[in-house]
């Protein structure tokens, strides 16, 4: 009991002297915290060659890293050395934390860097113009000083959110990197650097020859490496490389001075996905979806000089077997995959002889086989070979290899497919013939549904050609809905569209159908702007159509001929002939689509013979009015009429656009229980109105801002000869203004018109009454037009005629030639 007393009274006394000898410590610390701070700038800068900006407000802190001493800098810039007026900037730092050990700093004045966080910055390390490097900022280990040099032997380097970008100003080479979180350890002994790296960093892209590696990957980085500065030698250790799960090792050395290399890069395990996009291939992000079970290699070996005259030598060995690759999203697998790869810069180490090859791919998919080939040489002048063999399931092919657009598609294809040709080509029309295509396409029992525009297309069977650039259509067919195609004829422009992305692809030939609805090919409205744009811009049609049944709205066709074109947005119907209500239709058609919101501009000229109007009012259902229908107006229609109006996107018309000029003439007409002629039973017998039949009417009707105009005409019936003209809007709005002679009345309505004030005696003694017809729908009524206004409603249309023509033209979309410019359409250089 009495010893533990005693433990605990010494134990006491040994807090009260380490507190009393900390505290003194601290105190003394903080009296001196100013002289360190300057002493410790003042070595840091004699031993440097670059001139160096920092935030004056240097911190000295020591217990950030106890036991080490800290100093810490603010908004660190670090120039090039040797440049003295206005040098380039050779790093970047939020916050630069140096550790030197606090016993060191305090009793033996001696500054032994040994640790250092970079936060927040940017480095920018390379190669001169004059071959002499950017970073040697550090002065040589005998250069004469006032004082002892400082000793750099850091055990840890914290990077986090460093950015490294590394360019070769003479090879041309450049290397991007971004430190994400990452230790390192750094010493400098006899000038030479000893780097250790181990974390995350991600490779924004590795250059060379033109050629970018790596891109956009993030790697984990484990290896050592030295650099001596006196021969310019950097030697890697055997340094790994974790990309995704593929693991790769690196080892060799790169002489700075000689500017020669030797790099071996080997990996035995890995994902396809990783190493195909290693390759310098571009848009291959598609890769990364896919993922494998099996032997994946990978060999490259980097040898040479890679100054401004030289690029080294290399040559990458890559591939797998016996290896499964999988689309986990769509479910499907090809099965015991083999693929044989290679690239090389070829013997010159240049673009010219370069070459990426695929010599073998084989598997099969649910048990179908794929096979191909492929190989691209001369980078500089590119000439592509390609060669692929496939029978599949379009279902399991689409699944494993998603297509754009594409939502669901069946059937069964069956392809075989070579090429061979310099791709420069395919730019010109006078060398297509030099590019050298074969092989076929058959789909059978095919469906497709694309989920933007709300479609399916069913029965779909294709017979197709390879020839040249282009697709011969042996035949092509497939059903909606409610309509049925037939096409044959060419694909044109399909392969330099694929490879080059130029000009539009051209469907040429014939169009057959037995029967085609309108609402079948009407888009929904996009929910936002027309991501579509592009796809419609690039697609030309210029078809010679042959459908028995056409069916538009209330439109009932048969026999329908005529050209069909679309271009840029413009869909065009001309010399188009077709039978309806009992005669026939001539003319042309154009339908411009206004993007985004696909809202159509229609232009219609077009000829009437013998068209029965009671069938035409039957098929449109009166045009939605109850005022005269079927039922009361027939006759035979002859003339000709130019329209235009807007349909919006849900295929309706905007009832306010329509412009109409209609050249009438109508024969054999008959105007049976017509209200509105029922009601002049006061100046005719009555059973002889309910039955007005009239040899021929002629006249110009015009329509604008939703009003029907009607010119002045002369209606000669059975009954009487009448004068007639005014106006009857859409919303069944009328007022009619009629100029009767008296003398085709009955002797006793003669008589109780012979007083009224609404008539006037011609110069062969004839008297005429004037009267107005008003009203809306069924509701009207006739009254004596005292003022003579027929007369000025017949001068005034003379002028709305001719500023109807005018808006007309103004309205009327471009239409442009049917007939294709090659030159203009495949974008030649």
């Amino acid at each position: 009991m009495k010893s533990a007393k005693i433990i605990g009274r010494v134990f006491l006394i040994f807090l009260i002297v380490l507190g009393t000898l900390l505290v003194g410590f601290m105190l003394f610390f903080e009296q001196i915290k100013s002289s360190l701070i300057q002493q410790g700038v003042e070595k840091i800068n004699q031993q440097l060659l670059a001139k160096v900006e920092v935030d004056p407000n240097i911190e000295l802190s020591l217990f950030e890293d106890f036991p080490n001493v800290t100093l810490i800098f603010h908004e660190v810039k670090i120039y090039e050395p040797g440049t003295e007026k206005d040098p380039l900037l050779l790093a970047s730092m939020e916050k630069l934390s140096l550790g030197f050990d606090v016993i060191d700093v305090v009793f033996y004045k001696k500054y032994s860097l040994e640790k250092a966080v970079l936060f927040n910055g940017n480095v920018l390390p390379g190669i001169k113009a004059d071959g002499e490097p950017n970073y040697n900022i550090f002065k040589p280990s005998d250069s004469k000083t006032t004082s002892e040099p400082i000793d750099v032997n850091f055990k840890s380097i914290v990077l986090q959110n460093v950015s490294c970008s590394y360019f070769n100003r003479l090879s041309g080479q450049a290397y991007e990197f971004v430190f994400n979180k990452t230790q390192a350890t750094f010493k400098i002994h006899n000038d030479t650097y000893k780097i250790g790296l181990d974390g995350a960093v991600t490779i924004n892209g590795i250059t060379v020859s033109d050629n970018t590696y790596f891109k956009n990957k993030k790697i984990k980085l484990h290896g050592d490496m030295s650099y001596n500065n006196e021969d310019g030698v950097l030697t890697l250790g055997t340094t790994t490389v974790a990309i995704n799960e593929s693991v790769y090792k690196i080892v060799g050395d790169v002489h700075t001075q000689k500017e020669e290399l030797e790099l071996h890069v080997t990996s035995k395990t890995g994902e396809i996905s990783t190493l195909l996009s290693l390759l310098p291939t571009e848009n291959s992000d598609w890769i990364k979806r896919y993922q494998n079970k099996g032997e994946v290699y990978f060999d490259a070996a980097i040898q040479g000089k890679y100054d401004q005259y030289n690029t080294p030598a290399i040559d990458i060995l890559f591939g797998f077997e016996n290896t499964d690759i999988t689309n986990p999203e769509g479910g499907q697998s090809i099965k015991q995959a083999v693929l044989k790869g290679k690239f090389s810069n070829g013997a010159a180490h240049s673009s010219k002889t370069s070459y990426i090859e695929i010599e073998q791919f084989e598997g099969s998919l649910n048990s179908n086989p794929i096979r191909g080939s492929f190989k691209l040489t001369d980078l500089s002048d590119p000439y592509l070979l390609i060669k692929a063999e496939l029978k599949q399931n379009l279902k399991d092919l689409v699944a494993f290899f998603p297509i754009d657009g594409v939502d669901s598609l069946e059937g069964k294809v069956s392809l075989s497919f070579d090429f061979e040709g310099l791709v420069k080509n395919l730019k010109k029309r006078e060398d297509l013939e030099k590019i050298t295509t074969s092989g076929e396409a058959q789909i059978e029992n095919g469906a497709l549904y694309l989920k933007s525009i709300q479609k399916t297309f069913r029965n779909i069977s294709a017979d197709l050609i390879f020839n040249n650039t282009d697709i011969s259509i042996n035949s092509l067919s497939f059903r909606t809905p409610k309509s049925d195609i037939a096409v044959d004829g060419m694909i044109k422009n399909v392969l330099r569209k694929l490879i080059l992305g130029k000009g539009s692809i051209l469907v040429e030939g014939s169009l057959h159908s037995n029967k085609l609805v309108y609402e079948d090919f009407i888009l929904p409205v996009p929910s936002g702007k027309a991501s579509g744009e592009g796809s419609m811009t690039s697609l030309m049609l210029f078809l010679d159509c042959d459908i028995r049944q056409l069916h538009v709205s209330n439109l009932h066709a048969r026999q329908v001929k005529g050209m069909l074109s679309y271009n840029d947005s413009l869909l065009m119907f001309s010399n188009a002939t077709m039978n309806t209500a009992g005669g026939e239709v001539a003319g042309n058609a154009i339908m411009k689509v206004k993007l985004p919101h696909r809202s159509k501009y229609l232009t219609l000229d077009l000829a009437f013979n013998d068209i029965y109007i009671d069938s035409l009012l039957r098929d449109f259902k009166d045009f939605d009015q109850t005022f005269i229908s079927h039922k009361n107006l027939s006759g035979r229609l002859f003339g000709k009429a130019d329209i235009f109006f807007i349909l919006n996107p849900d295929g309706k018309i905007v009832t306010e656009s329509i412009l109409a000029n209609i050249d009438m003439d109508i024969s054999e007409g008959r105007l049976r229980n017509f209200a509105p002629m029922k009601a002049l039973s006061r100046f005719a017998e009555e059973d002889q109105l309910n039955d007005v039949r009239f040899s021929k009417l002629t006249n110009q009707f015009l329509i604008k801002n939703k009003v029907i105009t009607i010119p002045n005409m002369v209606l000669k019936s059975n009954v009487c000869d009448i004068e007639l003209s005014g106006t009857h809007d859409f919303d069944n709005r009328f007022k009619y203004h009629l100029k009767v002679p008296l003398k085709n009345l009955s002797k006793k309505k003669q008589k109780e018109a012979e007083d009224i004030e609404a008539s006037e005696t011609g110069l062969l003694g004839r008297t005429n009454l004037f009267l107005i017809i008003e009203g809306q729908g069924d509701q009207f009524e006739i009254k004596y037009d005292k003022k003579r206004l027929g007369k000025k409603i017949a001068e005034d249309l003379k002028k709305e005629k001719e500023e109807l023509k005018n808006a007309f033209k103004n309205e009327e979309p471009e239409i442009k030639q049917s007939k294709v410019n090659e030159e203009e359409f495949f974008e030649f250089d």
